[in-house]
């Protein structure tokens, strides 16, 4: 997968996450909006070979500390969250069959 999917994978984390942070986070919140940049960055990590330094640059300039602790974030939300989990599952199935 090349920077162009990651494109697809933003629109897919948006159209497939956002009835849930309307549902569990109370909508367009900061903390909505952090959630959702922390699972754009571990979806660049799980399906690209950008380096955790590439994927900061390119969500917002953020550099990789940050997208380290992004995707450890993303990864105890699914470990205590079901349907957080599920909502992951979706988005990476859908991201699988395009490759």
């Amino acid at each position: 997968m090349d920077v162009t999917e990651i494109g697809y994978g933003l629109n897919q984390v948006h159209d497939n996450m956002l009835v849930w942070m309307y549902d569990v986070i109370g909508g367009n919140s900061a903390q909505g909006d952090r959630l959702l940049f922390s699972f754009i960055m571990y979806l660049a990590q799980r399906h690209t070979k950008l380096s955790t330094s590439r994927i900061g640059m390119l969500v917002g300039g953020r550099n990789h500390a940050t997208v380290l602790h992004a995707i450890t974030q993303v990864k105890n939300r699914m470990a205590t969250t079901p349907v957080y989990a599920q909502q992951v599952a979706e988005v990476e199935k859908q991201l699988r069959g395009r490759k």
